[in-house]
């Protein structure tokens, strides 16, 4: 029973986390967002809507005005990848993102898929260890 304890905590507290999290949302929000579209939408999502709110963040980081949206907006163009709004195809099929919305959809999937791999791992060796050391 001591060990369902922590677990139990973790996850009252992750779900009080995502609740908080939600309420901060704009009451208005659209129900059309940019995870949606093709031309904003990263390749590794596929075409499934688990994660359309990490193509929003992605498209929320990419609307910044910084230096660094500004020097991978500048290396985008230069590789011929970048793909303006309004025009009908992509300039290159293979290019791996061809926006900056993209580009950063694609960065935090990849964190998101890596960071829940890597809490999998963890978890798992955690219970491994608190088999095996059990006194």
């Amino acid at each position: 029973m001591q060990q369902i304890e922590p677990l139990f905590f973790v996850l009252a507290g992750l779900a009080a986390f995502l609740f908080v999290s939600g309420l901060g949302q704009p009451p208005g929000r659209n129900k059309l967002s940019l995870g949606a579209m093709k031309q904003f939408r990263p390749r590794s999502m596929g075409k499934g809507k688990l994660l359309e709110g990490v193509a929003d963040a992605g498209a929320r980081r990419a609307m910044r005005k910084d230096k660094q949206n500004e020097t991978f907006l500048r290396q985008l163009k230069q590789a011929n990848w970048y793909w303006e709004v309004g025009e009908p195809q992509m300039p290159s099929k293979d290019a791996p993102f061809w926006n900056l919305e993209t580009l950063w959809g694609e960065k935090m999937v990849g964190a998101a898929v890596y960071g829940a791999l890597v809490a999998t791992v963890l978890l798992v060796l955690g219970i491994m260890a608190s088999l095996l050391f059990q006194f």
